[in-house]
């Protein structure tokens, strides 16, 4: 089935400029809000249930959906109560450069782990120089070019939809595990394929064994704690499934070239 959803098109040559962005919450003390940005791209990763509508298409919002919108769109939100989301209002700095097409709405599915914590890695980056500077824009310019990538898998036209499926499920279950011990057995069991079967489509779909995807999950979770937090990195060790603070130095060297504490010093 062709994807009849809106598309946008936007700029993506170099890292945008990041004008604001944070963590967000509405549906306080109001169930509906309308909101217009004359000059910014707004865009949106949703941890709620809410209707939202733009310039006459309608969207159901749920948790791992996200949303772009072209500057002075009219946006309104139908809230069910406090509505938790990542957002970032932004506009595009390479004027001349190719056009990139892009979803307004979609579900990222397994993707969604990764575009919190690149978002989350944004606002602390922000937070820590008081602006958005080099560091949030290259987060926020991943983000988009991941978004491009999540919708190019929805919307090609191959047999591979159900694995898509299945791999974005284990993805989303090791991502809620993350801090156990976990094997590819488990993560089998959890989507309801045989481990040969998961490994077969998990090579397919990402290009790499579930055990490296694992690996780099951890990796960069750890780091996003090791330069946004205070933990101990025995602590971050632990949070991000690694079984001692050996082992978190051993892969934090195998996978990004530096020690964890050479991570947290900003080398």
């Amino acid at each position: 089935m062709p994807d009849i959803r809106p598309r946008v098109a936007l700029r993506l040559g170099s890292p945008p400029e990041v004008v604001s962005l944070g963590r967000g919450v509405h549906g306080r003390d109001r169930d509906h809000d309308r909101f217009r940005l004359p000059e910014l791209w707004s865009l949106h990763l949703y941890d709620y249930r809410a209707d939202m509508r733009v310039e006459g298409h309608r969207f159901e919002i749920r948790p791992g959906t996200m949303t772009l919108v072209p500057p002075d769109s009219l946006i309104d939100y139908f809230y069910d109560g406090p509505s938790n989301h990542w957002y970032v209002h932004l506009r595009e700095a390479d004027a001349d450069g190719d056009v990139t097409e892009l979803p307004m709405y979609v579900d990222v599915g397994g993707e969604q782990a990764a575009m919190h914590d690149l978002l989350r890695s944004a606002v602390v980056s922000a937070a820590a120089t008081g602006r958005p500077g080099p560091r949030a824009r290259a987060d926020v310019w991943t983000v988009l070019l991941r978004l491009g990538d999540v919708w190019s898998r929805r919307t090609r036209d191959y047999d591979g939809r159900r694995e898509d499926l299945i791999v974005g499920a284990a993805m989303s279950w090791m991502e809620a595990h993350l801090a156990e011990p976990i094997t590819i057995a488990q993560v089998a069991a959890a989507v309801g394929v045989s481990r040969s079967h998961l490994a077969r489509q998990f090579r397919a779909v990402r290009g790499s064994t579930v055990v490296g995807y694992l690996r780099q999950r951890r990796v960069e979770r750890a780091r996003l704690l090791l330069v946004g937090t205070t933990l101990p990195i025995g602590t971050i060790a632990a949070t991000c499934g690694f079984a001692d603070l050996q082992a978190l130095n051993k892969t934090c060297r195998a996978v990004l070239g530096v020690p964890p504490r050479r991570i947290r010093a900003g080398s």
